[in-house]
């Protein structure tokens, strides 16, 4: 007897205010890791809306599925919305890439930074083998922000934001989870998100936090000398000064890892029991009007970044 077939219709709106019910829609994929489910489509006929976060989990999705053989003969069928979007971002050769079966670390080293008519540095794969010590990424990723937004202190707030999460997830991804970061703004606001399918933060904070809850622990990540490393140099400030950049410029920072949901919208603060996701979702909303940084929130902190305009 043949399996029954199992449509799954993809919500219609795929968006950074919907993104739940898209986790809980999709989540099922990481209980069936080596299963070589049949007859399984999942269906983005009715999508209307996608942004870079919906692009970004879209992608995840099916790197997670395809690594892991969720699927037997797996093919992916995208509405017209869905591709412009995922152009859009960039995302469109790594996902012909994984469909067809090829090696993606060649398609992640064509990736380079976009500047057009906004701002794009998309997307990006943490690969551990790979260098990322603050000078490299300084190096590398500075003058390019710097070019578009010129001004000191919103391109010294950018490039704080983007390398914290950036280590952050490097430092902390296991088993080549090939950690996903991707940037995009405008003159007047920034998004920055990443995501991964790793072990998640609980794994990561467990000695500290035992018998705790997912969502508390997301909680106390983001609190000043939090850290998983305590007999390293790692202070744990990172998220910290991450959350205090978005309190005081009213930005929204929001933390998706394992059963855990940490938003923080303008200083307002909550903590939520959430769908599913393995491992962990960061994304971040910066308006750049009053832009704040370091020195600003630790006066003393007065390592401004050295910046060269050309």
């Amino acid at each position: 007897m043949a399996n029954k077939e199992v449509v799954i219709n993809i919500p219609k709106n795929l968006t950074k205010n919907n993104i739940t019910s898209y986790i809980g829609t999709l989540n099922f994929f990481f209980n069936i890791p080596n299963m070589h489910k049949e007859r399984y489509y999942i269906v983005f006929d009715k999508v209307e809306e996608v942004d870079l976060l919906g692009v970004l989990l879209t992608y995840k999705f099916l790197e997670f599925s395809v690594r892991n053989n969720c699927f037997k003969d797996p093919s992916l069928n995208l509405n017209d919305v869905m591709n412009k979007q995922i152009k859009r971002f960039g995302f469109d050769s790594l996902i012909t890439d994984f469909i067809r079966g090829n090696e993606t670390k060649r398609e992640y080293e064509k990736l380079k930074v976009e500047i057009k008519d906004d701002f794009l540095i998309a997307p990006i794969a943490l690969i551990r083998s790979d260098v990322y010590n603050k000078d490299a990424t300084k190096n590398k990723y500075l003058p390019v922000i710097a070019n578009y937004y010129v001004d000191c202190t919103t391109c010294e707030m950018i490039f704080q934001v983007f390398s914290e999460i950036l280590h952050n997830f490097w430092s902390h991804a296991v088993n080549d989870t090939l950690s996903i970061i991707v940037v995009h703004g405008n003159k007047s606001k920034i998004q920055i998100s990443c995501a991964d399918t790793g072990s998640g933060i609980k794994e990561t904070l467990k000695q500290n936090f035992k018998n705790k809850s997912d969502e508390y622990i997301i909680g106390k990540s983001v609190e000043r000398g939090v850290t998983s490393k305590p007999n390293s140099n790692h202070m744990g400030f990172g998220l910290w000064y991450v959350n205090e950049i978005v309190t005081r410029t009213n930005g929204k920072f929001e933390i998706f890892s394992q059963n855990g949901y940490y938003r923080n919208l303008g200083g307002k603060v909550h903590t939520f029991k959430s769908c599913f996701w393995k491992g962990t979702i960061v994304n971040i909303e910066l308006p750049l009007k009053n832009p704040v940084t370091i020195a600003d929130i630790e006066p003393h902190n007065n390592s401004k970044l050295k910046i060269n305009f050309k």
